[in-house]
């Protein structure tokens, strides 16, 4: 909507907008509600070598919800492959 995004988890939502874009490379969000440097990314890095691709993410989180975050992302990459047949 506009360069604005909702993220839903279960039950819960959040409003992002788009900072930055490199087409085919990297996008990066800003969650409406938060102070502007706190963000999150993914970044595809491609391997010339081996043709491999890789998935990179970026996202804050305090530490005592640092465990959190990481859980919600693997099961969310986990997600993703199961999606595309990884």
């Amino acid at each position: 909507n506009g360069g604005d995004y909702v993220f839903r988890w279960d039950k819960e939502e959040q409003k992002a907008e788009v900072v930055s874009v490199k087409p085919e490379i990297s996008v990066r969000y800003r969650w409406v509600d938060e102070d502007e440097s706190v963000y999150f990314e993914f970044i595809i890095h491609t391997i010339e070598l081996t043709g491999a691709i890789a998935l990179e993410i970026t996202d804050f989180a305090e530490p005592d919800e640092k465990e959190d975050a990481i859980d919600l992302w693997d099961t969310q990459i986990e997600e993703l492959k199961r999606t595309l047949g990884i």
